[in-house]
């Protein structure tokens, strides 16, 4: 007891104030993303540290030569030793994306728009600090599949939650949860609800992560409350709240269902009504989407040519209701590039609201040419 109190002494000491152990670029890297930025050190809530964060910074202070400032016994690269490569790589860094952001104050867009050369060597020591152990390297569709699930488990966490408690009766709130135990759960309930995922593979996928990061049991729950979900929602039985009674309790009903906030859902409601403020909900919560625009008509390609070619490369795609050259893709967006579409000049990314401007600009240009050459006409005339 002794013992692990002073470690924890002396990585806040650390920390904080710097004195004895200095801070190495990992413990600044550490402290940038577990921490607030807008909080600062002096004012941090009640001034404690959450246990996550505790961990991980003695974590660090363990592993630091007092004299030299160096690790004794740093992790490489190459080393192959600590690799659980049953572990589903892009689950398990999601759920240590979960934890940074809901503990440690970190941003979802923030950590998805990291693009430094070492970015996925810093994401490898956050899953091995956190779980105990290194996972596959992140290939860049695992990496596109981490940013859509954190972003979708953020977005819909109110609706998660409530989903999993009504069927976990072992916890009445969410704090008396394991909070990795949590981000696994929420995980796998988003993938199945949400993504449509093949319930099987995220069961044994998410099992395997709760296992190796835990113990058998939390393995178990993860199990049980997975394969309930999968059965309820292939009966379309899943629970909802009831939207009944007033409009406080309306409100904290569609807040569960739409997952938004509780003041925004009454404040929507005051001024839209019920129904508007579904709407506004549904549209907020709805995943972007990609607009395709024919780049270049004067090579001859209309948006039949365009949709052609997304037939052929089966990409899901729908005309757009509005613009009449624009097509609008949900996924696929990968295949249209690596079939060279952009690059050919085929077809372009393009928002529909930049499509009038454009249509409005090429018409200007159209005119000044005419004029020019009207101009030049009876210039020629009168020579």
């Amino acid at each position: 007891m002794v013992a692990t109190l002073s470690v924890i002494w002396v990585a806040y000491h650390s920390i904080h104030i710097g004195v004895g152990i200095g801070r190495s670029p990992v413990q600044h890297l550490v402290y940038a993303s577990l921490s607030n930025p807008s909080i600062t050190p002096g004012r941090r809530k009640a001034g404690r540290w959450s246990s996550n964060q505790l961990f991980c910074t003695a974590s660090l202070v363990v592993n630091t030569n007092t004299s030299e400032g160096k690790k004794r016994n740093p992790v490489k690269p190459g080393d192959k030793s600590k690799i659980n490569s049953k572990v589903s790589p892009h689950r398990a860094a999601s759920a240590v994306r979960l934890l940074r952001i809901e503990q440690g104050g970190a941003f979802a867009d923030l950590l998805s728009a990291d693009c430094r050369e070492n970015a996925i060597d810093d994401e490898m020591d956050y899953i091995q600090r956190t779980l105990g152990f290194r996972t596959n390297p992140l290939d860049a569709r695992n990496t596109r599949l981490v940013t859509d699930i954190v972003a979708g488990v953020v977005r819909w966490k109110r609706y998660l939650d409530y989903l999993i408690f009504s069927l976990y009766n072992g916890a009445t709130k969410v704090k008396n949860m394991e909070p990795l135990l949590q981000q696994i759960l929420r995980i796998g309930v988003y993938e199945i609800v949400k993504l449509g995922m093949p319930p099987y593979a995220v069961v044994n996928e998410n099992v395997t992560l709760a296992r190796a990061a835990l113990r058998a049991g939390a393995g178990n729950m993860v199990n049980g409350i997975l394969r309930r979900v999968a059965s309820d929602r292939e009966k379309d039985m899943l629970p909802l709240p009831k939207v009944e009674g007033d409009n406080r309790s309306k409100a904290r009903a569609l807040s569960v269902k739409y997952s938004h906030p509780v003041w925004m859902v009454r404040r929507w409601m005051t001024y839209l009504g019920q129904e508007g403020a579904i709407q506004l909900m549904e549209w907020n919560n709805s995943p972007p989407s990609f607009s395709l625009s024919r780049a270049n008509s004067g090579r001859g390609v209309s948006r039949d040519d365009l949709v052609l070619l997304l037939n052929k490369l089966k990409v899901p795609h729908e005309l757009s209701p509005h613009m009449t050259e624009f097509v609008r893709l949900s996924m696929g967006l990968q295949n249209v590039i690596q079939a060279g579409l952009l690059k050919e000049g085929i077809c372009a990314v393009q928002d529909e609201a930049a499509g009038p401007r454009r249509d409005h600009a090429q018409h200007k240009a159209s005119k000044r040419r005419s004029v020019f050459c009207w101009r030049s006409w009876f210039l020629s005339r009168e020579g």
